[in-house]
């Protein structure tokens, strides 16, 4: 039996980091879907729930907050685990953040090791610790 793939919904509007993320993902095989924007991240995920989401904060139009309220308010996406990737490091954004169940927070510049750890621990179901992680 075929063992179907992993899902992972990417919304980072900063290219070269969206398309890093995607790759490395998808050299481990993963299947990534990757948004510039809350809202289109939004309506996909929606449409098609993931196994996992991985956010920026900082997002034209709709805010990583907004979305994550939105994933967080919808029966589909309610129990989707997000992550946090981005460059916002101060303590009341982190607060946030976890305010909205998220499974961790990775702070840009990151490694690929540090978010491949986090993915694949928030994946089997741990929540995963931001103590560590590069500022």
């Amino acid at each position: 039996m075929v063992k179907p793939l992993v899902h992972v919904v990417i919304v980072e509007d900063h290219l070269p980091t969206q398309q890093r993320i995607c790759h490395m993902l998808e050299r481990q095989g993963f299947q990534v879907s990757p948004f510039r924007d809350g809202a289109s991240g939004l309506q996909f995920a929606q449409s098609s729930p993931p196994h996992l989401v991985i956010t920026d904060l900082d997002l034209p139009g709709m805010h990583g907050f907004q979305l994550m309220a939105a994933l967080r308010s919808m029966p589909a996406t309610c129990e989707v685990p997000i992550l946090v990737c981005s460059g916002t490091q101060d303590a009341l954004s982190r607060r946030l953040a976890q305010s909205y169940g998220i499974m961790g927070y990775v702070h840009k510049p990151f490694s690929d090791g540090q978010l491949l750890q986090m993915v694949s621990q928030t994946l089997e179901g741990q929540s995963v610790s931001p103590a560590g992680l590069r500022v």
